[in-house]
């Protein structure tokens, strides 16, 4: 989901309750009493984000203040490919400054703790790391209702290799995490009685992530739960509202691989996403047949850094914070986490 805008000057909501909720301030003062006072979060750590890019400015503007400090202290690169766009830009077919989904995912990572014009206490978990922006396009979420389709060779092995090449590139700067908020919206379930040829399938995508030693991926794991359905025949449609209760097919990962010498489960995580209530978040799907490469962290009502039309003008460029839901916010809490 798109986070709802709210304006340059919103001083009294720029707190992250997401920190506290995973006792950010715990781990640094661990970090502290190990490797000394002033030691930052993520230092010496490089994170790949696939995402739509993240706003670096325009010729002569800086980037977002969030990033300054990163990008002038040289932690922060972006690389375009398969045909995105350097941000921020201007959509001409929407008439408006395009929203920055790359820039809110990144912001909880490696939001600087140093920009005056917010509250002290929104920062990314890691924001002394090293973040790589690989920029892909993405489409936006579906609107209509949740209609799961039949699983082809066709679908599923093309998305396979689609995967293995963003990640081949993000993979080349040798990241210890990629971070990917992104994915399909067919629940795992729905495609067991094809799990031979799933495994056949999605095999490109499972050995390339056995051939990554020493990387972790981190998959959002989608955002269906309760999405009106399509086929009440379906599992999980049964009343009309998607039942959610595992990822999505590629966040799933491990499930589809059978070898013996299967590790895939430990390098792979799949995220779902909670809220300021430790609950889990309405849209959230659930672990359920991921449980063993699962984690909750929070992605309801997180604050982010927005880059994208400034309403009710679109024509303006808008660049401050947001409140934001999603499991795409959820996954970089524990990349910036794990780094």
């Amino acid at each position: 989901m798109d986070p709802e805008y709210q304006g340059l000057d919103a001083m009294d909501n720029r707190r992250n309750w997401a920190l506290d909720a995973v006792k950010a301030a715990d781990a640094y003062a661990r970090l502290e009493a190990k490797y000394g006072g002033g030691t930052l979060p993520g230092a010496g750590q490089r994170i790949a984000v696939i995402d739509t890019g993240i706003d670096l400015g325009l010729t002569g503007v800086l980037p977002h203040s969030e990033f300054v400090s990163a990008h002038a202290a040289g932690r922060l690169e972006y690389t375009p490919i398969l045909g995105a766009r350097r941000e921020p830009y201007f959509d001409a077919d929407a008439g408006e400054w395009a929203f920055s989904h790359g820039t809110a995912v990144s912001s909880l990572i490696l939001a600087s703790r140093d920009d005056p014009r917010r509250d002290w206490s929104f920062h990314g978990i890691a924001y002394g790391a090293h973040l790589d922006m690989y920029g892909i396009t993405l489409g936006s979420a579906p609107s209509r209702p949740y209609d799961p389709q039949p699983a082809t060779d066709a679908a599923i092995r093309g998305r396979a290799r689609a995967r293995v090449n963003v990640m081949s590139d993000a993979l080349s700067s040798r990241p210890g995490v990629i971070n990917m908020s992104f994915g399909y919206s067919e629940i795992a379930e729905h495609y067991l009685p094809q799990r031979t040829d799933m495994e056949q399938w999605l095999k490109p995508l499972i050995d390339r992530v056995k051939q990554s030693a020493g990387t972790i991926f981190v998959a959002a794991a989608g955002n269906g739960n309760g999405r009106e359905c399509e086929r009440t025949t379906d599992p999980g449609c049964a009343t009309g509202n998607l039942q959610a209760t595992s990822p999505t097919v590629v966040s799933a990962l491990p499930l589809w691989d059978s070898s013996d010498e299967n590790n895939v489960g430990e390098r792979w995580v799949a995220v779902v996403a909670t809220d300021n209530m430790n609950r889990m978040a309405f849209f959230s799907n659930r672990c359920g047949l991921a449980a063993k490469w699962c984690l909750a962290a929070p992605g309801a009502d997180v604050l982010v850094a927005f880059s994208g039309k400034y309403t009710p003008d679109p024509r303006y460029l808008g660049r401050g914070w947001a409140r934001g839901n999603g499991t795409s916010y959820a996954a970089p809490l524990v990349s910036g986490g794990l780094a």
